[in-house]
């Protein structure tokens, strides 16, 4: 959780201009206002990122620290894009630029854990998220969208990860007014 209190924005003079272009396409109703928002809220959650890091010491280890490594970033950009791509320890430590065992080791000590691991975690709750947001997606195609050709490993995973079977997840979002 990354907090930006009023009165802060001083050390942060694009969040009153960032917030103040939002509200004003969100008033609109222009072509294109919609897109242009989800836009503006990613290159403020980007700002607010950075403000965090600059008012903050950099964490020891962790997925924002190993945005921060110059070795650790291109793979992760990779995974966070492409979840569904059938990722290795060679084809991730090649995205790095190191060696299989130097970039493995690297991405334990930055990271905090091993990148497959991270691999499994971050496609969990990047289904979890569809399972969310795309109600027509059978659970095949949000297996498939994340990486898995067989529906079963990905509901076993999933299960293991998040605590709940796929389904079940899916209706709890329902019930609780999470699915958008």
């Amino acid at each position: 959780v990354i907090v930006l209190r009023r009165g802060e924005h001083e050390q942060t003079p694009w969040l009153r201009n960032t917030l103040g272009f939002i509200a004003c396409e969100a008033r609109s109703g222009r072509l294109g206002a919609s897109a242009l928002v989800g836009h503006l809220s990613n290159v403020l959650f980007i700002q607010a990122i950075r403000a965090h890091v600059a008012q903050t010491d950099a964490p020891a280890q962790g997925w924002l620290r190993g945005l921060m490594d110059p070795h650790i970033a291109p793979a992760l950009a990779q995974i966070q894009q492409r979840p569904d791509a059938s990722w290795t320890v060679e084809s991730l430590a090649y995205e790095a630029r190191l060696s299989r065992s130097a970039f493995s080791n690297r991405f334990r000590d930055v990271v905090g854990e091993p990148p497959m691991t991270f691999l499994t975690r971050w496609r969990m709750l990047e289904a979890a998220r569809l399972l969310r947001t795309r109600r027509s997606d059978t659970l095949a195609d949000v297996s498939a969208l994340v990486g898995y050709e067989s529906e079963a490993s990905f509901s076993r995973t999933f299960k293991r990860v998040i605590g709940q079977s796929p389904g079940r997840y899916r209706s709890a979002a329902r019930r609780t007014g999470l699915l958008v």
